[in-house]
C-alpha cells in the first residue's frame, strides 16, 4: 500500500496520486492521514449522470442558436414571436440590415437585450451623396436612414420558452435580420 503523510491533507480528502509521486493510481482517498491507493475499486469514482435530453443540441454547441428573420417579419407592425430556438434565451443579439440597397448605401443596426436592459446602435451611409448618421437607442431594433429617420423599429417584449418576442413599431419590408439567442 502507498502511504502519504502531509499536514495539509485531512482524512476524507481526495487527491490525485500523481501529485505526490506515488505510482500505480491516478486517484486515491486519504484515510487517517494515509494515501490509500491500493484499495480503490475500479468503479470507486463515479460522475453524476446527466438526464437524457437534458442538454439540447443548441446547448451542446456552446449555448446559443443563430437564426434569420425574413423581410416579412418587419413588413407590418405588431407583436412578433420568434420561435424554434429550443430553449428560453437569457440574452439576444439582433443584426438588422437593408435587404436591398442602392449602390453605395448602407443601413444597419445591432441590438441586444438581457431582458432588463435593451440597446441598439447603428449607422447609415449614402456614399454617393456624402451623408451619414450614427445613433444609439433604447430599442431592440432601430435602423435609420442617412437623414437619421427611423426606417424600422422594434422593442423587446419577452423571453419565451422557445424563443423571444418583439413588437415592431415602425414597419419596413426592406429589412431582414440575423439573431443570436444565448441560453
Amino acid at each position: 500500500m502507498s502511504t502519504f503523510t502531509n499536514n495539509n491533507v485531512a482524512s476524507g480528502d481526495v487527491v490525485r496520486a500523481s501529485d505526490h509521486n506515488t505510482q500505480g493510481a491516478s486517484i486515491a482517498a486519504v484515510v487517517n492521514g494515509n494515501l490509500e491507493a491500493d484499495n480503490l475499486a475500479s468503479n470507486a469514482v463515479t460522475t453524476a449522470k446527466i438526464a437524457d435530453n437534458a442538454v439540447t443540441p443548441e446547448k451542446r454547441a456552446g449555448g446559443f442558436k443563430v437564426g434569420t428573420l425574413s423581410t416579412s417579419v418587419f413588413g407590418a407592425t405588431g407583436s412578433k414571436a420568434v420561435t424554434g430556438i429550443g430553449f428560453t434565451p437569457k440574452y439576444i443579439e439582433i443584426d438588422v440590415f437593408l435587404d436591398t440597397s442602392a449602390a453605395g448605401a448602407s443601413r444597419d443596426s445591432r441590438g441586444w437585450s438581457d431582458g432588463t436592459t435593451t440597446r441598439s446602435r447603428g449607422v447609415a451611409l449614402d456614399a454617393p451623396a456624402g451623408t451619414s448618421a450614427r445613433y444609439n437607442s433604447s430599442t431592440l431594433v432601430n435602423a435609420r436612414n442617412e437623414a437619421n429617420v427611423s426606417q424600422v423599429t422594434a422593442t423587446f417584449t419577452s423571453f419565451d420558452a422557445d424563443g423571444f418576442t418583439m413588437n415592431v413599431t415602425v414597419a419596413n419590408s426592406g429589412y431582414s435580420a440575423v439573431y443570436r439567442a444565448y441560453a
